[in-house]
């Protein structure tokens, strides 16, 4: 299990990071993931900023079949690793994807049995209308929930854009391009930020095509999006590993 601490101060851990299990048909974990963040927020408080997939394969029809991935288990002993005793406050996703949002019951569901406080799963209003996942396939995120084959789970108040999280220093904003609702982290007196993917900045044309023809739902505000994160003194934390070199 790859775990990382990315910023401490003599209080201790105040953001670490698991890869959590996500696959592509040709790289599998851990060449390949998700990375899940746990913020500290408060004296005994902690926000968790995605929790994966549920299901190993990313085509739909073997997801199912493909067994399920233990996320849920990385993410809370990460939790009893660094931050023993805290209570999760929220869970909140970058975006809808099932890359980083389909474990979410789950792992509220496994919170709320451990520790006795319901969570609540947040997400941008954007991406908690209906969609077009890849263009063209109707979804909703709870609609994700339910082929993830989830009878219960609890979505908080939407999130809002530059919205404090707890006392860490860091405010959620909107970053629309790969959704319209996509988040990102940042913490202006660290400069730092924890953000998704940036299509200008891979180099391969193969994936540049790809992302923005099929996957990214928003590329009209990618500009304004990069305007609005990017700091040539910040130090950038992504969502998948295979980013992080950019």
């Amino acid at each position: 299990m790859k775990q990382e601490t990315i910023l401490q101060n003599k209080e201790g851990p105040q953001v670490v990071r698991v890869l959590l299990e996500f696959n592509l048909p040709l790289i599998s974990y851990p060449d390949t993931g998700v990375w899940c963040y746990i913020i500290k927020t408060g004296d005994n408080t902690v926000s968790i900023f995605d929790a994966g997939p549920k299901f190993k394969s990313l085509l739909p029809f073997r997801r199912k079949y493909s067994g399920e991935t233990n996320n849920t288990d990385k993410i809370i002993n990460t939790l009893d690793d660094f931050f023993p005793g805290y209570k999760v406050d929220q869970i909140l996703c970058s975006h809808y994807h099932y890359d980083h949002a389909e474990n979410a019951p789950d792992l509220q569901n496994r919170l709320l049995e451990l520790h006795g406080n319901l969570a609540p799963i947040r997400l941008h209003a954007n991406d908690l209308e209906n969609k077009k996942a890849f263009k063209f396939m109707k979804t909703h995120v709870e609609d994700l929930f339910k082929h993830a084959e989830y009878d219960k789970w609890h979505l908080g108040n939407s999130v809002e854009d530059n919205e404090n999280l707890g006392n860490s220093g860091f405010v959620i904003v909107h970053t629309p391009g790969h959704t319209s609702g996509a988040i990102s982290l940042v913490n202006n007196i660290e400069k730092i930020a924890i953000t998704g993917w940036w299509i200008e900045e891979q180099s391969s044309p193969f994936v540049k095509v790809f992302q923005s023809t099929v996957v990214d739902e928003d590329t009209k505000n990618f500009a304004a999006t990069i305007k609005k994160i990017k700091r040539d003194d910040y130090k950038y934390y992504f969502l998948h590993p295979q980013v992080d070199k950019y």
